[in-house]
């Protein structure tokens, strides 16, 4: 889990993610929950999560991501 958390923080950083930022996360695979995580974790003031499956979206909501957004394929 190295890895995923390191592209989370990485991506945080390089978009200087403040308590004033909205945060849109393309993906609820494993990077992108770590990442929503990370997001949080520097304060962003909404994060929402888009994806195909509705099932890591589930997740994403539990894990608190203030909105979740089912794309079609």
């Amino acid at each position: 889990m190295c890895e995923p958390l390191s592209v989370g923080v990485y991506a945080c950083r390089r978009a200087n993610v403040t308590p004033d930022t909205k945060v849109l996360i393309m993906g609820a695979g494993s990077k992108g929950l770590v990442t929503m995580l990370a997001a949080h974790a520097f304060g962003a003031r909404k994060i929402v999560i888009a994806d195909v499956d509705n099932r890591l979206l589930s997740i994403a909501k539990d894990l608190g991501a203030d909105d979740t957004f089912q794309v079609s394929t």
